[in-house]
Formats: structure tokens, sequence, C-alpha cells
């Protein structure tokens, strides 16, 4: 990787600005699946969620935070020192996921019943006679609209609203660091950013699944699961625009602990989402589909990063 020292000419930065903005919008793959009812199921959305908390665990913990040590690293002798700033960073992403969450149940327990749309009778039937159609395992194959949730004393219909709406806030709000990480990764060197820029567009399919699934489960409509997902999505080029405007306008070298700051932000707010939303939801479709799914998950991303190395080597 160059050094992050070195300044980005305006033709690298054009490139960095169209190949992240590309990355963001990549979610619109994987929110047009409620667009084919026929592979809709429990087992498929229970999947979907486990191989996106997969892939997002492998990126977040295998990469990301390795190369915020490297950031903080560049900026400062004390390797020890900068290894510790990219835990730190981790966890504070992570604690600010939390406090969404917290705000999330605290709105949906005072406004959880407005914020639910009534269910059209056709359209319910509809998705019944998929999941009956594609999952015949009777413990699975009757959709239930009093779904189990996390907790037990929680209203039924609570628990898909709240995955929906915390999935959807949550991957909108590290989007935005998303892109501006994968923008300014790829300031240091298109060749040298373009494994991020691969991997991010590869977790983005299944992180569009994991927005749109919930919205669409909850809410019968796949219009708004797919433009759920979709401008989940929208967020990253916005990151990426504030990068660009970020380069374009700062005199000499940026700060390393930029790039620090942000590959350890996104990679907790991705591991706090992964562990307690996308895998408890995972768990609460079809346990048996979850551990397959996530190891999936692992091996598409590690393999993908490895051939991405041997490809640049």
């Amino acid at each position: 990787m160059a050094s992050l020292a070195d300044r980005p000419s305006a033709e690298v930065l054009d490139k960095a600005l169209a190949i992240s903005a590309a990355a963001g919008l990549i979610t619109t793959v994987g929110a047009s699946v409620v667009l084919v009812p026929r592979i809709l199921s429990r087992r498929f959305l229970s999947a979907s969620m486990a191989f996106a908390a997969g892939v997002m665990l492998y990126v977040s913990l295998a990469s990301l935070i390795q190369q915020s040590a490297a950031a903080y690293a560049a900026a400062r002798a004390d390797a020890q020192l900068a290894h510790l700033e990219a835990v730190e960073t981790f966890f504070g992403g992570a604690i600010l996921t939390y406090l969404l969450d917290r705000i999330t149940v605290v709105v949906l327990t005072r406004y959880g019943n407005r914020l639910q749309d009534p269910v059209p009778v056709s359209e319910d039937v509809e998705l019944q006679n998929i999941i009956v159609e594609h999952d015949r395992d009777t413990e699975t194959a009757a959709f239930d609209n009093n779904l189990t949730t996390y907790d037990g004393d929680v209203k039924p219909s609570t628990a898909m609203l709240r995955a929906a709406i915390i999935t959807g806030v949550a991957i909108s709000l590290h989007n935005l660091p998303e892109g501006l990480t994968t923008f300014m990764g790829l300031t240091t060197g298109i060749a040298a950013g373009l494994p991020l820029a691969f991997a991010i567009g590869l977790h983005n399919i299944p992180e569009g699944m994991a927005v749109a699934l919930p919205v669409y489960y909850q809410t019968r409509s796949r219009l708004k699961g797919f433009l759920a997902g979709t401008l989940s999505g929208l967020v990253s080029p916005v990151g990426s625009l504030f990068g660009y405007a970020i380069m374009k306008g700062v005199e000499g070298d940026l700060d390393p602990r930029v790039y620090g700051a942000s590959y350890g932000i996104v990679a907790g707010m991705m591991t706090y989402l992964a562990f307690t939303v996308m895998l408890p939801t995972a768990f609460q479709y079809d346990g048996r589909a979850v551990a397959p799914a996530a190891f999936a998950g692992l091996f598409v991303m590690s393999h993908s990063m490895l051939l991405l190395a041997f490809v640049k080597s």
C-alpha cells in the first residue's frame, strides 16, 4: 500500500470516488431479492442474515481492525499504542451502535404500534403461500404473524419491526463512514484500495438483503423492501463525496488517523450489528440454517480477499 502521506492526483481522486460510490450502490443487488418471490422463505431469510453476518464479521475482525492499526501506526512510532487506538476505536463504534439500538427500543416501546403498517389480506395470503410452498418442514412452513421475539416480554410483532429499523438505520449509518473509508483507501492507490472496495461491495449484497427482507416481511410490500435496501446503500456515496471534498479542499497531507478512525469505527459497528441483530434474527427463523450460512459468508469473504491479494501480488 502506498504511503498514507502521499498526495493523490486529481485522476486518482475521481476514480476513487466512482469506485467507492459503485461499491456502496451494490446494495441494490441484494435489495432486489424481494422482487423474486419464489425464493422467499423463513429459511432463506435466516440464511441470508447469517451469511451477511459472516461476511461482516470477517471484514471487520480480519481486515478493518488491522488496517486501522496500520493507519494509526503511520501517525506515530509506537506500534503498540497504535494497536490500542485501533481497538478503542473499534469498541467506540460498537458503543455507538449500542446507543442507536437503545434509542430504537425506546422509540418502539412508545410508538411501535403506530409504526406498523396494516397488512393487506391478499398480500398476506400470497406471502403465506410462498412460505408454505418452499418450506415443507412443519416447524418452518407455517407463517406465524405473531413472530417470536428476542425477549419473551416483548410484543410479538415488535421483533421484526425492531430488526427492520435497527438494521436499516445502523447499516445506513455505517455506510456513511464506510463510503468515506472506501474512498480514502482508494486514494492511497487504486490497486491497493481495490481489495477493500471489492470486499465492501460484496458484503453490501447481503447487507441489501438484510435491510430489504425485514422491511418486506414486516410490511408485506416488495416495493418498500426494495427501496429500503437501496436507500441504505445510497448513504455510502455520500460518505465518498465527503471524503472527496476533504481531499480536494485540504492543503497538504491528510492525517492518517482519519483512516484509522474510519476503519475502526466501521469494524465496531458491523461487528455489533452482526452479533446483536443479524444472528439473533437468523436464529429466530430457522436455527439450522445459521451456522452453515454464517460459515459460508466467512468462506466467501476470506477467499475472495485472498484471491484478490494473490492476483495483486
